[in-house]
Order: structure tokens, then sequence, then C-alpha cells
């Protein structure tokens, strides 16, 4: 079912509710007129059996009687008291009466023929003595009547739940049209985007939500896209930079003529360059884990986060951290492994950049949680706040680092629902992270 196209599906999804609908109705209509059929079946026999008690009064033979306007095969016959056949029309008389009441119409069967006759008796007055007028007709007569009105309503249905299936596959293709020619314009794009988005529909409905989604979702692609490839170009300029100079001091130390201090002052230097790349290397393994590597959140301590803290962290024993012991139990859901890295990184940014000593605060709310990193150096100037939060910004930093550290936290903050500030705390500076608890 699922293979099938929409219009399909849905065409015979109403096509399936026409049938039950149609059904429901027809058989309504089927049981009113079927007892509608037979009371008239009735009527007419009593009107038959009245004419045949006016012959019988008026003395004609049953045997000559017929009803000119009858369209039924009607069996008359009359019965003395005994229970005689005195007379009866052609060919066969109706059964001998029985208990019935005079005026009721039963349905007995024919002990001789073994059809079905519906019947009615009325007592009438033959010769001077009492006899009873029985008229009866046949039952197939109403069973061919009803058959009829069985094969009509059936045929209703089946032709309703046809039409309404046909009806429902073009109404679906119709209503489909717009989103058919979103995925045309969606596989044009697929093609060539160059910045263009799907058109919008001006009828005020969900094809137009649909779209509008589509164009969304779109820009925050191109916008990716454009970030990322951003980010590689910066990349790419930061690490020609710390190899061109590598493989210089290379070429130096290689050089015949060196005295030793000159080679064990080109060592440092390619030593130095080194580090450069191991860190640069680290910051954009972290970027990636940040932006990639988040797993599924779990609830975990306060404390734990401390802990980890001072362990990950390479200036673990010079930090000042504070935290009270009920905060400490305190717990949130997040990716703790992460969590520990990005405030390790703030950490080590802060001895690096700052001055110690270092401080660390944990203060949990009844939503938040925040942590305070705070050094005692020059701090960043105001104007610099949104730059330093970049992939390799600065600000008025030296060069020295990879400029990645506080883009990793404030990549880290964004994605998990908070928010990276940077505070000015004289002296140093204050960077407070806040993190949905």
């Amino acid at each position: 079912m699922r293979r099938l196209p929409i219009r399909f599906r849905i065409a015979l999804l109403v096509a399936g509710a026409a049938a039950v609908v149609a059904s429901s109705i027809g058989g309504l209509a089927l049981s009113r007129s079927g007892s509608a059929i037979a009371a008239d079946f009735d009527t007419s026999l009593g009107e038959e059996a009245a004419e045949a008690y006016v012959a019988v009064v008026g003395g004609l033979p049953l045997g000559t009687f017929h009803l000119e306007d009858s369209s039924f095969v009607e069996r008359v016959g009359l019965f003395n008291s005994a229970g005689e056949l005195v007379d009866h029309t052609l060919p066969e008389p109706p059964p001998a009466p029985g208990n019935q009441p005079s005026g009721e119409y039963t349905t007995v069967t024919d002990p001789v023929l073994g059809e079905e006759l519906r019947l009615v008796t009325l007592p009438v007055e033959y010769q001077g003595s009492p006899h009873t007028l029985v008229m009866a007709i046949p039952t197939r007569e109403l069973d061919e009547r009803f058959g009829e009105l069985q094969a009509t309503v059936a045929l209703a249905v089946v032709a309703f739940t046809i039409l309404a299936g046909i009806g429902a596959y073009f109404v679906t293709g119709f209503v489909l049209n717009p989103i058919d020619a979103l995925r045309e314009s969606a596989m044009q794009l697929a093609v060539s985007p160059n910045g263009r988005r799907l058109p919008v529909p001006e009828s005020d409905d969900e094809v137009k939500g649909l779209a509008e989604s589509f164009n969304e979702v779109l820009a925050r692609i191109e916008e990716m896209m454009e970030r990322q490839q951003r980010f590689l170009a910066e990349a790419s300029h930061e690490l020609r930079t710390p190899i061109a100079r590598l493989r210089a001091d290379i070429e130096l130390a290689r050089r015949p003529i060196r005295t030793p201090d000159e080679l064990l002052d080109s060592l440092g230097r390619i030593d130095n360059h080194a580090q450069h790349l191991t860190s640069l290397a680290d910051s954009l393994l972290g970027m990636l884990t940040v932006d990639h590597g988040a797993k599924l959140p779990n609830t975990v301590p306060l404390q734990t986060i401390a802990d980890g803290l001072r362990d990950r962290s390479a200036y673990g024993e010079s930090i000042h951290l504070t935290m009270s012991e009920s905060d400490g139990s305190r717990t949130m859901d997040i990716d703790a492994n992460l969590l520990i890295s990005v405030l390790a990184n703030l950490v080590d940014n802060a001895f690096r950049h700052g001055e110690p000593p270092v401080e660390v605060a944990i203060r949990p709310s009844e939503d938040v949680v925040e942590f305070t990193v705070r050094d005692h150096g020059q701090g960043i100037e105001k104007a610099f706040h949104g730059e330093v939060i970049k992939p390799f910004g600065r600000g008025t930093a030296p060069t020295s680092g990879s400029g990645l550290g506080l883009s990793v936290v404030s990549t880290f903050a964004t994605n998990a629902g908070g928010e990276l500030v940077i505070e000015h705390a004289e002296p140093g500076c204050r960077m407070v992270l806040r993190l949905p608890a």
C-alpha cells in the first residue's frame, strides 16, 4: 500500500469509505423499501380478495373468474364449513384454510406444489350457507421484486464507489499539483542552486508553508556551506604560515656551517612551530567535535563536572574553584565529556592569555547552570568581544594561539541552547557560559 502513489492511496481510501457509507445507506434503503414492497404486496392481495368476494356474492363461478388488472398469478378457492373445495380458479386451487384468523395475511407452503404462498381468508355467504374464500399469491412475485431492488441498490453502491474513487483521484491530483511543481523546482535547485529559492504560491495554505520552510532550510544550508568554506579557507591559511616557517627553520638547520648554539636556536624555533601546529590541530579537532561529535545527553552531577575539569585542564592544580556542597549534588542533562573539554578550553585560554589567579565558579539555578571563568590579566576590549568568538579571531591578542578556543566554546554553547558571554572584570576578563539545566 505504501509503495503506491499518494493519489492512488487517497483514491482507494475514499473509495473504501464511500463503499462503507453507500452500503450503509443502501442497506437502510433496502430495508425500508423491502417493507414497503411487502406492504404493497399485501395491499394488492387484499384488494384482489375483495374483488373475488364481490364476484362470489354475485353468483359468478370462480372457474370463470379473472382480474383484468392483476399483475399476480392469483389462486382463489371457495371452501365449505367442512373444508371441502367447492369452486376455484384455474389451473390450481389454493390450499384449504387452516386456523388462521379471517382477514389476516399469512405465509404458508403449498403441500402439493411445495411453493410458498401469501394468502388471506374471508368469510362469505354462498348459496345460503357459510363458506370461506381463500386468495393466495405465490411469494416468488415478491421475491422477484425484492431481488430487483437488491440488484438496483448493489449497482448504485458500486457506481457510487467507483465515481467517488475517480473523483478523489482527480481532486487529489489537482491538490497535489502545487507540490509537484515544488518538487520539480527542488530538483532544478539540486542541479544548480546558485542562491535560488522555491517559488512561494500566493495561496495562504499548507503548500505555501512547505515552500517557505524549504526556503528557510535552503538558506541555512547555504549559510552553513559558506561558513564551512570560510572556515576551510581560514584553516588552510593558518596552517600554511607555521608550516612555511617550520620548513624555513629546517632548511636553516641543515646548512653545513652551523655552530651548536645556532643549531640549538633553530631546533627551539622548530619546536615552537611544532607546538603551534599541534595546538592548531587540537583546536580544529575540537571545533569538529563540538559541531558533530556531541553524544546524547545524560544526567550528570555538577561535582563530576568539577572533578573532571581539574583532571582535564593542564592547569588543574592552579584553578580556584568555587561551588557549594549542595550545588555539587545538583544534576544537569548534557554530554559531560564534551562539557568538561569545553570548560578546560576556557580555563587553559585564561591561563595562556590572562594572568593568574584563574577563578572558576559553578552556580546552578532552577533552569540554568552558569559556569564562570575569570582571570586577572588585561582583559578584552569590549569592541573585540564579538571578534574573539569567531573562528581564528584574536582581537588585539598576540598572534600566538590558533584563535579557535573561544569559537569552540561559543559553538558548543549555541548547540546546547545556551550562550557564552564575555564581561570586563576589572582587572581581567570574565567568561560566563550559561547552559540549560
